[in-house]
């Protein structure tokens, strides 16, 4: 799993976008607004990716595609704070390329 790591509002979003348009794996993201802003920004990159995935569609298998087994997801801190109910304080990651 690759694994990036930045302060707030320093390009991580946009990171993420273009490596779903160079992959073509679909990005999980938090809410229908985190969704829109995903959108217009690939707009404004003029790129094209696959349709971004609300989390709970994920969870619901809504706009889970049966040919991708791989996705990229957005904002794992604020999606776990939200699965969890709570601000978690400390977690652990494997960083690195572990296929």
């Amino acid at each position: 799993m690759k694994i990036i790591c930045r302060p707030r509002q320093s390009g991580k979003t946009t990171q993420l976008i273009l490596e779903s348009y160079l992959t073509k794996k679909p990005i999980i993201c938090l809410s229908f607004k985190h969704k829109k802003t995903i959108k217009n920004r690939v707009k404004e990159l003029n790129l094209d990716i696959p349709n971004p995935i609300i989390y709970w569609e994920f969870k619901n298998e809504i706009h889970r595609s049966k040919d991708k087994d791989e996705y990229l997801l957005d904002n794992a801190d604020l999606l776990l704070n939200k699965i969890f109910n709570g601000k978690l304080s400390t977690i652990t990651l494997t960083k690195g390329d572990d296929k």
